[in-house]
C-alpha cells in the first residue's frame, strides 16, 4: 500500500519533462540507507519542485567519484573528507555540505586472544579500502608500522573475515557489522576517533564549472537534498520499505534499520541540520593530512566550501558595523543559552533518580537546542560570507563561535546517547565512557574546586549496554561530589581506575570524603537510603545495583578506603541480556 501511495505522489506532483532540468547525482556506493536523503527529495517530489530532474547513480569500487563529477557526466557527488586532497591537487570541485557529522570509517576484526589492540594489527593482512587516509593516520598516531602490515585488495566482503582470509579489513559501522551481529559474531572494532582523528563522512559536492554556470541550481539541489534527509531520518520505517521497493539494493530490511540506527550517531538529527559544516572541522582534517605529508602546512579551507551568499543589499560602508553588531549578539545569545543549558544539564544529572522517564526529559532539552544551535549556526556562516575578508581578530572570534557551537552539539549529544531506555548490547571501551561521562561533570566540579583523576587501560573491551554503566558512574560521581561538598573536604578528590582482568574489566570510583558512616556499610544500596543529610531519595545507588545485576550479571561493593568510600565493579567479558 505504502508503495502505491509513493507512486501516486509522484503522478500528482509530476509536470512535463520538458520543464525540469536534468541533473546525475553520483553515490559512492550501492543502493543502502546512506543516500535515503537523496532518495526521499526525488520520490517525493523535493526535487521536481525545485525544477530538476535528478538521475540517482548507484557506483561500484572502482568508480572514481570525483573523475565523474570533474569530467561533467554527473553534476553532484557524495565523497568522503579525502575529497580536501583532490580539491589541493587542482580538481575543480566545491564541497555543498557534510551529512556524517563523524566518520563511519572504522577498522573491523573478529575477536581473537591475539588482536585486543591497534598494535596487534603489526604483521597481520589487512584489506585497506581506497580513500582510507585517515586510517593511515591512525596508524601513525598510534606508532603501528605501516610497512609492517600486510596490505591486501578489499573485497568488500566480510566473509574475508570469517573464512579467515585476512585477519582484519576497513569498514563502515553502518555497514558489515551487521551481519556479524545478525549472526551472533563477536567482533573487535578499532576507530581512528579513538586517537583523536574525527573527520567528516559522507558529503555532498559539486564542480566549479556547475557552481559558476547555474549557482541557483545549485541552491535548488542543496535545499532539496536536505528537506529529503530531514523527512529520511525522521521516518525510517517508511524510507526502509521505499528503499526495498524502488531501489535495487542488495541489503534487506534488517540490515537497513541496523544501518539508520548507526546513522543517527554520525548524523545527530536532533541536533544538527544536513549539511552543516564549519572551517575548523575542515582545518583539523587538513592538518592531520599534513602530518602525513599529504597536505602543507596552514592550507586556507574556505574556498574549498560553499558558502551561499545573502540576499541582502548592504552599502560598504555599514557593513562593518553590522558584523560587529551581529557579532556581540551572537556572543551574547551563546552565553546565555549555553548557561542556561548547563544549568538544565546539572539539574538533570542531581535529579536523574527521581524521574521515572529520563528519556523524555532529556529529549525536551534537546529539543530547546535544536533551533538555537542551527538558527546560530547558519547565521555565523551567513556573516562569515558578507564580511568579505577578515582581520586575524574576525577570524578568530568566528572561529571560537563555532568551537562554542560544536561542544554544545557535543555535550547533549553525549548525555542523550547515555540516557537511551532501550538497551543495547554492543563492544565498548568502558575508559570510553569514564571519559564522556568526566565531561559532563566539568563544570560542577571545576566550580566547587575537586579534582578529578582518571587512571586507566584504554584498550580494554566489554559487550555489553554502555548506556547502563555511564548512568552507574554519573549516580557514583554525582553523589561523590555532593559528599565532598557537603562536608567541606579540604583538597577533595575523586579519582577513577579502569583496571583490565584475565575476564573481564575492574572499575573503582573513590573519594577522599571521610568514608560511608553507616554500618553495615552496603546498607547505601538499601533503596529509601541516602548518604547526603538535606537531600536524596535514596534511589540512585539503588538503581546503578540493579543496572549492574541485570545488564552485566556482577555487583557493586561499597567498602572504605584510606581517607574516603570506593566503590568497586568487576565487570565480566561476557554478559547476559538486559
Amino acid at each position: 500500500m505504502r508503495a502505491r501511495l509513493w507512486l501516486l505522489a509522484g503522478c500528482f506532483f509530476a509536470v512535463p519533462a520538458t520543464a525540469l532540468e536534468q541533473v546525475v547525482l553520483q553515490l559512492k556506493w550501492h543502493h543502502q540507507f546512506q543516500f535515503a536523503g537523496y532518495y526521499v527529495a526525488k520520490e517525493m517530489g523535493y526535487y521536481r519542485d525545485a525544477g530538476l530532474d535528478v538521475e540517482i547513480r548507484a557506483a561500484s569500487p572502482e568508480l572514481d567519484v570525483v573523475d565523474e563529477v570533474v569530467s561533467g557526466r554527473a553534476q553532484y557527488g557524495v565523497g568522503s573528507s579525502s575529497l580536501l586532497l583532490d580539491w589541493h591537487k587542482g580538481a575543480p570541485v566545491r564541497v555543498l555540505g557534510v551529512l556524517f557529522q563523524h566518520s563511519p570509517l572504522v577498522i573491523l576484526a573478529l575477536q581473537r586472544s591475539d588482536l585486543r589492540t591497534v598494535h596487534d594489527l603489526t604483521g597481520k593482512q589487512l584489506m585497506l579500502e581506497p580513500h582510507s587516509e585517515e586510517i593511515i593516520a591512525y596508524f601513525h598516531l598510534e606508532h603501528v608500522p605501516v610497512n609492517d602490515l600486510v596490505f591486501e585488495k578489499h573485497s568488500f566482503d566480510v566473509e574475508a573475515l570469517t573464512r579467515g582470509d585476512v585477519d582484519a579489513m576497513s569498514a563502515y559501522i553502518t555497514d558489515e557489522p551487521a551481519e556479524l551481529a545478525r549472526r551472533s559474531i563477536a567482533y573487535t572494532q578499532f576507530s581512528p576517533q579513538s586517537a583523536g582523528i574525527d573527520f567528516y563522512g559522507d558529503n555532498l559536492f559539486s564542480s566549479e564549472h556547475e557552481l559558476n554556470k547555474h549557482p541557483l541550481r545549485v541552491q535548488a539541489f542543496w535545499d532539496a537534498t536536505r528537506r529529503g534527509w530531514r523527512y529520511a531520518m525522521e521516518h525510517p520505517e517508511e524510507v526502509i520499505r521505499l528503499i526495498l521497493d524502488r531501489y535495487a539494493t542488495p541489503k534487506d530490511a534488517y540490515a537497513l534499520r541496523f544501518e539508520y540506527q548507526k546513522m543517527r550517531d554520525l548524523m545527530n538529527p536532533d541536533l544538527i541540520d544536513p549539511g552543516y559544516m564549519i572551517s575548523g572541522r575542515w582545518k583539523h582534517i587538513a592538518s592531520t593530512y599534513a602530518s602525513l605529508g599529504m597536505l602543507p602546512e596552514g592550507v586556507e579551507v574556505k574556498d574549498f566550501m560553499y558558502l551561499p551568499e545573502e540576499k541582502m543589499d548592504f552599502s560598504r560602508f555599514y557593513v562593518p558595523f553590522a558584523v560587529l553588531i551581529a557579532l556581540a549578539g551572537l556572543f551574547g545569545l551563546l552565553a546565555f543559552y549555553y548557561a542556561r543549558i548547563n544549568r538544565q544539564l546539572d539539574q538533570l544529572l542531581y535529579f536523574k533518580s527521581y524521574h521515572t522517564n529520563i528519556g523524555q526529559a532529556v529529549a525536551t532539552i534537546t529539543h530547546q537546542w535544536k533551533q538555537p544551535l542551527n538558527e546560530l549556526g547558519t547565521r555565523l556562516m551567513r556573516l562569515q560570507s558578507l564580511s568579505g575578508s577578515q582581520t586575524p581578530e574576525q577570524e578568530r572570534a568566528f572561529d571560537s563561535c563555532h568551537d562554542v557551537i560544536g561542544h554544545m552539539a557535543d555535550t547533549i549529544d553525549t548525555f542523550s546517547s547515555f540516557l537511551r531506555a532501550n538497551p543495547v548490547k554492543m563492544s565498548f571501551a568502558p575508559a570510553k565512557v569514564v571519559s564522556e561521562v568526566a565531561q559532563l561533570f566539568d563544570g560542577s566540579l571545576a566550580r566547587h574546586e575537586i579534582r578529578l583523576e582518571i587512571e586507566g587501560d584504554e584498550q580494554a573491551m566489554l559487550e555489553g549496554d554502555p548506556a547502563a554503566l555511564a548512568h552507574v558512574l554519573m549516580v557514583l560521581l554525582a553523589n561523590a561530589r555532593d559528599i565532598l561538598v557537603e562536608r567541606g573536604t579540604p583538597q577533595p578528590c575523586i579519582h577513577i581506575t579502569v583496571s583490565a582482568l584475565p575476564q573481564g574489566v575492574r572499575l573503582q570510583v573513590r573519594d577522599n570524603a571521610g568514608g560511608i558512616r553507616v554500618w553495615p556499610v552496603s546498607s547505601v544500596f538499601r533503596l529509601g537510603f541516602s548518604r547526603k543529610l538535606q537531600q536524596g531519595a535514596g534511589l540512585g545507588l539503588y538503581v546503578a545495583r540493579q543496572l549492574i545485576m541485570e545488564r552485566f550479571g556482577s555487583d557493586i561493593r561499597a567498602t572504605n578506603q584510606g581517607a574516603g568510600a570506593c566503590f568497586d565493579i568487576w565487570l565480566p567479558s561476557a554478559t547476559r541480556e538486559g
